[in-house]
């Protein structure tokens, strides 16, 4: 502006301030009306007719947490719109389910999600870590709370917590994401380990066409004899005074075992536990001896 005076340069100055100031605004209304029109899209999933199913939350949650009923607070979590439903499939049946949705950000998949135990509540921690990979991510209690032994002499609820929960939390997952985006997701997965393992492969066994892929970690399966053994076990370790083996012992033994063959198994020498425990050639002779 070699022509221009001082009055022009300080007018041009403040006009592009006011103009920075005003994209910022609308930046800021744009953000606001986003955060808005989700939140009202989350509890709009409220009145989802679900055959047997009632939805008793939704709600858009973009702070960034969440406190579970128990257990440490959830942190670092993208805003997503939960949804709590109770499925009711048969008369005695009351299945706790969550299905948490990204806001922004979803991968286009499902992911289903296996719990442990005798499950008896929601597992959070199995949520927040499909939610922060973008996954829309579900979980069910297996229709067993506040816990399994409460379920004793209720067939229905055995039943849930077989096969049928999971199944449930399926097919109302893809109808509450095909509601939400407008689309059914394009890939679904379900990833368990223990009880988690028997969800899975209960699923590929009755309901094959739920999931496009399935991770059945450390499966309990087998029921029966899986709990007789834990039964043996601890006949085994209580049926007299000293036939539990002391922690303080356990460590002794743990330690004397790593020390002779860590590194000598295919394993790294630094590692601090056994690769092939077959290789382990250890002399239980070599420790001190009590008096």
């Amino acid at each position: 502006m070699p022509n221009a005076n001082a009055a022009d340069i300080n007018h041009s100055g403040a006009m592009r301030i006011v103009l920075r100031l005003a994209g910022g605004l609308v930046l800021c209304l744009l953000s606001a009306s986003g955060i808005a029109q989700s939140a009202s899209r989350c509890s709009e999933l409220a009145h989802i007719k679900i055959p047997n199913a009632s939805i008793v939350l939704a709600q858009s949650d973009a702070d960034g947490s969440l406190q579970p009923p128990t257990g440490k607070k959830l942190t670092g979590l993208p805003a997503f719109c939960r949804v709590a439903v109770v499925s009711k499939p048969a008369s005695d049946s009351n299945i706790q389910i969550e299905i948490w949705l990204p806001e922004n950000g979803w991968n286009g998949r499902l992911l289903g999600t296996g719990n442990g135990g005798g499950a008896g509540a929601i597992s959070f921690g199995s949520l927040a870590s499909g939610l922060r990979r973008h996954f829309a991510v579900a979980n069910t209690d297996l229709g067993t709370s506040p816990n399994a032994a409460a379920v004793t002499g209720h067939p229905d609820r055995w039943s849930d917590f077989g096969f049928r929960a999971t199944h449930e939390m399926t097919v109302i997952a893809k109808t509450i994401i095909r509601d939400y985006y407008g689309s059914s997701p394009k890939r679904s997965y379900f990833s368990g380990c223990s009880t988690g393992g028997q969800q899975a492969l209960s699923e590929a066994q009755r309901y094959p066409k739920d999931y496009d892929g399935i991770i059945a970690g450390a499966p309990a399966g087998n029921r029966t004899h899986l709990h007789t053994d834990f039964l043996w076990n601890y006949q085994a370790t209580h049926h007299e005074r000293g036939a539990l083996i002391p922690p303080e012992v356990v460590a002794l033994l743990t330690r004397s075992v790593l020390a002779a063959c860590v590194g000598k198994d295919g394993g790294a020498p630094d590692d601090h536990f056994l690769t092939d425990p077959r290789a382990c050639a250890f002399n239980l002779e070599s420790l001190r001896k009590c008096s």
